[in-house]
């Protein structure tokens, strides 16, 4: 003869017991362990489940202007957390854009963009974008004006500093996105081009995205550093790592803040005369 088990839960397993978050009437299972489960309803549960989602959207949110805040971009930029899609994009400009987008997503081939093109045209604008899109996903972001290297370095000189010249160039290598902002605008001594070829070189080797604005052409900014720095062979070589590993853009137009100056200027309220007493 065969013998069969009930499936079925005792009437032991089961009880009436009170929600610890509202009070309200729930029925309880005795679990193996010896414990009752659940412990609260299903409103607050879900409730609960939204309450640990608010938490961990505003801890992410809070890391995220970690990251925008030591990354060197302007208070009055990262404030606002605004991306690629953020302006309304001039056809130049979105070109550009649809570029950037590209590199995020490791589809151009290349680790570096340089975006060449005059003053005032919206390439560091397009940059910081970008990189407010790589801190949103996670990563670490730092922008560096290229005239400003030369003196972060030597200010590690100083008694008080904190940071060594070798851990700033550290940094500045391995960082997993940066922007060179401006470069060919610095004093191109042989101590500034040095500094800018180890970092470019230890990027170079690491393959590590990397974002370039500068309105010279590439040959423009070969003769600059030669003709500045004076050491052909170092300049030269710094040049050849950026035009193998560069996708290079050209980003042409007018001066945006050019155009908003005259605008300025056009809507000034004229000073009131006064009549001589």
């Amino acid at each position: 003869m065969i013998s069969t088990e009930s499936t079925t839960s005792s009437v032991s397993d089961l009880r009436e017991s009170e929600c610890l978050d509202c009070g309200g009437s729930i029925e309880q299972r005795k679990h193996e362990g010896g414990f009752w489960l659940p412990r609260i309803c299903v409103t607050c549960d879900a409730t609960v489940i939204e309450r640990f989602k608010l938490q961990e959207t505003e801890r992410a949110r809070g890391a995220f202007l970690r990251r925008l805040s030591c990354s060197g971009m302007p208070v009055d930029f990262f404030d606002g957390a605004r991306g690629l899609d953020a302006f309304a994009w001039t056809p130049e400009q979105a070109s550009v854009r649809d570029a950037l987008r590209r590199f995020g997503a490791n589809e151009l081939g290349k680790p570096f963009v340089m975006i060449e093109g005059p003053a005032g045209v919206g390439k560091t604008t397009l940059c910081r974008c970008a990189m407010t899109e790589w801190a949103r996903k996670g990563h670490n972001v730092r922008e560096i004006p290229a005239p400003d290297l030369g003196l972060i370095i030597r200010d590690s000189y100083k008694r008080d500093s904190d940071l060594s010249e070798r851990e700033i160039i550290e940094d500045l290598r391995r960082v997993p996105l940066l922007l060179i902002d401006d470069f060919g605008a610095e004093r191109a001594t042989t101590f500034v081009t040095n500094a800018l070829f180890a970092v470019i070189d230890g990027r170079y080797r690491r393959k590590a995205p990397t974002l370039i604005t500068t309105n010279c052409s590439v040959r423009e900014l070969a003769d600059r550093l030669v003709e500045s720095s004076g050491d052909q062979l170092v300049a030269e070589r710094l040049i050849d790592r950026l035009i193998e590993s560069s996708h290079l853009v050209r980003l042409n137009g007018k001066s945006h803040r050019l155009r908003l100056a005259k605008q300025a200027q056009r809507w000034r309220v004229p000073p009131v005369e006064t009549a001589a007493p």
